[in-house]
């Protein structure tokens, strides 16, 4: 939001020959990105108009829509640990006065999120088999691949 009011008046400043003393600006465009904003501000002096600013930052994703705000990708993932799901979610931020995101927006974001621990999730497994198989290997056992749940002490 600071970053917004900056380019604001340092654009304002640059750009309009006649200086105010104190620009008056009032929000011009608001755009919803799921819990994420987009803004430009309006000078009530002069009219001039900022450009829009992304008050989030974007996450690059597989598709090829829009780039996802990270606060959407971040709610999704504080999701997968909560019985609360997007349903309830969009009711708890109606609630507070905070305008939800569109369902249909949080259902892809949720698969997409999904996908991605369960990927990460694959991949952990799959580097701790390989740390048990080596250390099978290095202990002589007859068959690294036997997953051994207790030795047995000599």
């Amino acid at each position: 939001m600071v970053e917004m009011w900056n380019i604001a008046i340092q654009t304002h400043a640059d750009e309009e020959a006649e200086v105010y003393a104190v620009p008056q600006f009032k929000i011009n465009t608001e755009e919803k990105w799921g819990i994420g904003w987009k803004y430009s501000l309006k000078c009530l002096n002069c009219g001039f108009i900022s450009p829009v600013v992304k008050l989030y930052k974007e996450i690059t994703t597989d598709e090829r829509d829009r780039k996802a705000a990270a606060t959407n990708i971040n709610l999704q993932a504080g999701l997968l640990d909560m019985p609360l799901g997007n349903s309830r979610t969009r009711l708890l931020l109606a609630d507070l006065d905070i305008p939800p995101p569109a369902e249909s927006g949080m259902s892809k974001l949720s698969s997409y999120v999904n996908s991605k621990t369960t990927d990460l999730n694959n991949e952990s497994m799959r580097t701790k088999m390989e740390e048990v198989k080596n250390v099978n290997r290095r202990r002589g056992a007859s068959n690294p691949n036997v997953i051994n749940v207790a030795w047995s002490v000599p």
